[in-house]
């Protein structure tokens, strides 16, 4: 058992970022910890006993085709709501999770949790999310997605789903997140894109720029630094058998866009307080 800990800890960060590395130290202590709850259908397996496994389930998954041809959405930002009400039904569990970014302030959470958000390198982030979007596992997922839309009527379907489609589902899910996210945050509306890196650095600075001011600088992780996860109650421990392994990844292409997008979309305020606080957050470990 965890020791010291009057509240059970919640891991938020943006997929690629290091969570699922810090979820298996959250299992080690507690095995009912909960792996990405409120972003996709909770696993029943996942849950304790006496839990009602069925009226948690928020809506359709976190990543959902509702027709062939349609529009593929990632529900990343969840009605506040929603979200509130789906957390008072697992108070006292810990989990992480991938979209709580803007809700990491509200009295719910800071009552019966203890927050943290980590956050990676952009770059690496991105380069990750592609490398991971590509591998033929989750192309399989794709194609078996859309099979069971389609009610397993096109057998011959599966062979056609290529990498390439399963990147432009997450081209068009990254948009529509970015989108909202300068609707919500910046008053901006119908923003156009020039392409999946551009959308992905205004979710990127703009989710993480909200989460960041929300945690307490206690409470931020930074994946480069493995030294920062030692704010985690008894991480040392779990390390010792697990220890961080944080891979740098890097394009200078994609480097160089960095500023012009920022820019472009007027971020400076929002870029130069991340990489500050990150800055600060780093040295004084």
């Amino acid at each position: 058992m965890m020791k010291n800990l009057e509240k059970p800890i919640l891991i938020n960060g943006s997929p690629r970022s290091g969570t699922t590395y810090l979820y298996r130290y959250l299992k080690k202590w507690n095995p009912y910890a909960l792996f990405e709850p409120v972003s996709a259908l909770v696993c029943e397996k996942s849950l304790p006993d006496g839990v009602n496994k069925h009226s948690i389930i928020l809506s359709s998954p976190a990543y959902s085709l509702r027709k062939l041809g349609e529009v593929a959405e990632l529900n990343v930002f969840w009605p506040r709501i929603m979200v509130l009400d789906f957390l008072e039904k697992i108070k006292g569990i810990p989990f992480k999770e991938i979209t709580l970014h803007l809700y990491l302030d509200e009295p719910l959470i800071t009552k019966e949790w203890e927050p943290y958000h980590i956050v990676r390198d952009p770059v690496s982030v991105y380069l990750s999310l592609k490398e991971v979007l590509l591998s033929p596992r989750m192309i399989w997922k794709l194609t078996g997605w859309i099979a069971e839309l389609r009610d397993n009527d096109v057998p011959l379907l599966k062979n056609l789903v290529s990498s390439l489609a399963k990147l432009q589902v997450y081209m068009m899910s990254v948009n529509e997140i970015a989108g909202k996210l300068m609707q919500l945050t910046k008053c901006k509306y119908e923003v156009r894109y020039q392409d999946l890196f551009e959308a992905f650095m205004v979710y990127w600075i703009l989710a993480n720029y909200h989460a960041v001011r929300k945690v307490d600088e206690e409470r931020l992780l930074v994946y480069e630094e493995p030294k920062t996860f030692l704010k985690l109650p008894n991480f040392e421990e779990y390390a010792k058998e697990n220890p961080p392994k944080p891979v740098k990844r890097k394009n200078e292409k994609l480097s160089k866009r960095i500023p012009e997008i920022i820019k472009k979309y007027e971020l400076e305020p929002e870029w130069e307080y991340l990489q500050r606080t990150i800055e600060k957050v780093k040295s004084t470990v």
